[in-house]
């Protein structure tokens, strides 16, 4: 509980240096890979999520029973796509591996000057890559994730490339049926050099709580949590789940770090091998954003 207590404090006052840095590349790094928490408010921290948990919180791995795969696909703002695959092996009682590869494609970008505002000149491609493996280990009610991400991005023929490490903690609280309290330090790094600029990377500190509960037959799970992305705006997540009739779930969620009212919705079908899951976030005037999970569960 001491390492919790610490990356809440660190989360509140982050005095992360801009010196030397330009922008932060790697903006895909904060995007919801997975329908269910992007449902959510992307509240993920406290939430035990299977094969896709280690963007969110690396020791929600622990909640993979024996072994699930996931993949999504994300139809994002202005023929933005993102696809992501991942997939976790229990290797015991008490530890977890998995690995996901995520990846966005900015498709066909005009290529503009000053002189050409308009374009006419062709298209070029910009892409986003990162693969991750990370691994938990449960002690009790207690447990410990990790994860390291090999990042690459591509701007017409600029490349960049960078190294990431991921750290977890997630608590079941015994006497507290149902609580549970995660944190998480993502995407910690160096950074990367783009042309002739070095650009820090997106490290996200967040910590949040997760309660499920009983109401009428039907299971309830509300979720919230806080986070900061280098030395930008706390950004405030909250959603709530319903689970009726043994298989069908309404979400709804709120943060304030999208465009918009904030709101996202989604639903899903869960069975004993399968989930599957969809979302909708709005995003204002920009449009929507719409996102579909399927996992699929060893048994």
């Amino acid at each position: 509980m001491k390492s919790l207590a610490l990356l809440a404090l660190l989360l509140v006052a982050m005095p992360l240096s801009a010196a030397n840095y330009s922008t932060t590349p790697f903006q895909f790094l904060k995007l919801d890979p997975d329908a269910r928490i992007s449902a959510l408010g992307g509240a993920g921290v406290a939430v035990g999520n299977g094969a896709a948990s280690p963007h969110f919180n690396p020791a929600g791995l622990v909640s993979v029973e024996r072994g699930e795969l996931r993949i999504l696909h994300h139809a994002h703002l202005a023929g933005i796509q993102q696809d992501v695959g991942s997939l976790a092996i229990r290797l015991g009682s008490a530890s977890v591996i998995g690995i996901m590869i995520n990846r966005l494609d900015y498709g066909d970008i005009p290529r503009t000057t000053y002189a050409k505002p308009d374009g006419g000149m062709g298209n070029y491609q910009s892409k986003e890559t990162a693969m991750s493996f990370s691994g938990a280990y449960s002690i009790g009610a207690l447990s410990f994730g990790t994860g390291v991400k090999l990042l690459s991005q591509r701007i017409d023929d600029a490349a960049g490339h960078a190294l990431a490490g991921d750290l977890g903690i997630h608590y079941r609280v015994p006497r507290l049926r149902g609580l549970a309290v995660g944190a998480a330090a993502l995407n910690i790094g160096k950074g990367v050099r783009l042309s002739s600029q070095y650009e820090r990377l997106p490290t996200i500190l967040k910590v949040g709580a997760a309660q499920a509960f009983q109401v009428s037959g039907a299971t309830l799970l509300g979720s919230a949590e806080i986070s900061r992305v280098n030395t930008e705006t706390v950004i405030f997540s909250g959603g709530l789940e319903v689970l009726f009739l043994s298989h069908m779930a309404l979400r709804g969620g709120y943060s304030n770090r999208q465009h918009g009212l904030g709101i996202s919705l989604g639903v899903g079908i869960t069975t004993r091998r399968f989930d599957i899951d969809y979302s909708l976030s709005p995003f204002g005037s920009l449009g929507l954003t719409h996102r579909l999970s399927l996992s699929i569960r060893a048994l």
